[in-house]
């Protein structure tokens, strides 16, 4: 955390270093005030300042354009510079754009409610997801992403998102078993989420995704460790992930017979899945290194 000594009132305020360390609150501030920016509603220094304010608890009950208040303008000017910690400069079509670091991984909409009943979502870093779960997430959140489609997005938070099974309540994951059939029903629901929380829940997803891709330590117990990165490097050394590019890896897994059918595969967990393929990643590497 950040430490913010008002020295005139004896206030010590914080304000978080990254995503890792918002609260929920916080969190839905920022997908609101993204809204709006990214909507051209907020200039990016408005978007710092009603961010300090709101995460800091701040009223504002002087006219900081008055020049005896100058040095609380300068003292705003400094916190909210931290705020530009929370993004980098990216290049989009020949122009620098700033982007949000994705670092929102932390499960901080653990459910939701609309129209009276309650969906519950994975949690941190889609850890309880099932592999067939992850890769429809996916494939709808890349749509979204490109095409901005909402109905993938309501596809991506349904798919994610669903209602508490009967006697599953003291379980870690107490999710109904994942069922895409059930998919398109619960979009309905979905759908009436406010859109912030759309979007939200869109961010957390973003970076569950930028935490697999770039994990090159997953602790899998007993002091052993994986790298996820290495199934994420292309040929031009990027890592991306096309959802209907994986979902192939479906019916590649199910040939080896470890798992079993197709469904079986789709039903095992996201991370022991690859883990798997990190397996099989070193394998292969390991059998051309002989052949040379």
């Amino acid at each position: 955390m950040n430490t913010i000594e008002i020295l005139e009132t004896g206030t010590t305020l914080l304000l978080p270093e990254d995503g890792q360390e918002f609260s929920r609150a916080q969190f839905l501030t920022l997908s609101r005030l993204m809204l709006q920016y990214n909507a051209g509603q907020l200039s990016y220094d408005q978007f710092k300042i009603k961010l300090v304010y709101d995460f800091l608890g701040l009223v504002r009950s002087v006219d900081i354009q008055k020049e005896e208040n100058i040095n609380l303008l300068e003292n705003l000017s400094s916190i909210c510079g931290l705020v530009d910690n929370y993004f980098y400069e990216a290049e989009h079509e020949g122009k620098k754009v700033r982007s949000l670091h994705m670092t929102f991984f932390e499960q901080l909409i653990p459910y939701v409610v609309t129209r009276d009943q309650k969906f519950y979502g994975p949690s941190t870093a889609l850890f309880n997801t099932c592999y067939g779960e992850y890769l429809q997430a996916l494939t709808a959140f890349n749509e979204y992403s490109l095409n901005g489609d909402v109905q993938a997005l309501h596809r991506m938070i349904a798919t994610l998102y669903r209602p508490s099974k009967k006697g599953l309540k003291k379980r870690s994951d107490h999710r109904e078993k994942f069922d895409a059939a059930t998919t398109d029903h619960y979009m309905k629901y979905m759908a009436r989420l406010s859109p912030v929380v759309k979007h939200a829940i869109y961010l957390f997803f973003a970076s569950c995704q930028h935490f697999i891709v770039n994990c090159t330590e997953l602790d899998i117990g007993g002091g052993n460790t994986i790298d996820l990165s290495v199934l994420f490097n292309n040929a031009g050394g990027s890592k991306k992930t096309q959802g209907l590019g994986w979902v192939g890896t479906l019916y590649g897994i199910a040939q080896t017979n470890v798992f079993g059918s197709v469904e079986k595969v789709a039903e095992q967990n996201t991370y022991d899945i690859f883990a798997f393929l990190v397996e099989r990643h070193r394998e292969m590497k390991a059998l051309k290194t002989t052949k040379k």
